[in-house]
């Protein structure tokens, strides 16, 4: 018989890798009428700062003026458009009830994007985990947290039931045999109690399906190996978690 091997990788998908690796260091700010270099986390809202060709975005900002004919933002990290991006100082007007994508947001220079062409001053509205990268981090999960799969959410729900049943028969059991606590082979009621409690706890101990994890591990391992048999790979085994769900 052929031999299987399962291993569990706790490495994370390219797309949910850190996005703060693509930050920028510096920021060029005007203040008091004194254009200085600052650390990025020391932007507030409302900081005046130079953007210039070949420069990252250190905040999400509102473009006041354009020091040269246009200016174009690469946004392929953030929006996954290739073609530089037109930006204008104009006030944009959308028809009542639209909803307004980051896309089309066009006099707003987002954080991590690379100026591409052109010189402005722009004024910071946002920063940090508020800015529009910083959203995406969260939605990510880079700060740990991790969305419950179909499946997880079902066996989440199966192992509530199956604790609580088991609790239940096992208070059940001990209960029945509240009349032989003071059998004399115990030597006291306190002993034959004790010695009940034990007969449920093992009755616990042996309902639990220790067993499962690895026949749910092995029912999805044969499900990717089907689908590679038809051309369909997969690099995670929740995407077969996910895929049984849909219509």
């Amino acid at each position: 018989y052929p031999l299987c091997a399962l291993a569990v990788s706790d490495e994370r998908p390219v797309s949910t890798q850190s996005t703060w690796e693509f930050e920028t260091e510096e920021a060029v700010v005007i203040r008091d009428g004194i254009k200085m270099e600052i650390p990025r986390r020391d932007l507030v809202p409302g900081d005046l700062i130079y953007l210039q060709v070949g420069k990252k975005c250190p905040a999400d900002c509102r473009m006041i003026r354009i020091e040269s004919a246009t200016l174009q933002t690469n946004q392929a990290l953030f929006t996954g458009e290739t073609d530089a991006v037109h930006k204008q100082t104009e006030s944009l007007d959308f028809p009542e009830g639209h909803h307004v994508v980051d896309q089309d947001k066009k006099n707003i220079i987002f954080w991590g994007t690379t100026i591409v062409r052109g010189y402005c001053y722009a004024i910071v509205v946002l920063t940090g985990q508020k800015t529009s990268m910083g959203t995406i981090q969260r939605e990510l999960g880079d700060d740990g947290d991790e969305i419950k799969t179909p499946l997880g959410e079902k066996l989440d729900e199966f192992a509530e039931l199956l604790s609580k049943v088991i609790t239940v028969i096992c208070i059940v059991v001990w209960l029945i045999n509240i009349g032989h606590f003071t059998d004399p082979e115990f030597g006291g009621a306190l002993n034959g109690a004790i010695y009940y409690f034990k007969i449920a706890v093992s009755l616990a101990v042996a309902a639990i399906p220790e067993g499962l994890p690895a026949v749910v591990t092995t029912c999805l391992a044969l499900g990717t190996m089907r689908m590679a048999k038809k051309n369909a790979i997969v690099r995670t085994l929740k995407s077969v978690e996910t895929l049984g769900y849909v219509r």
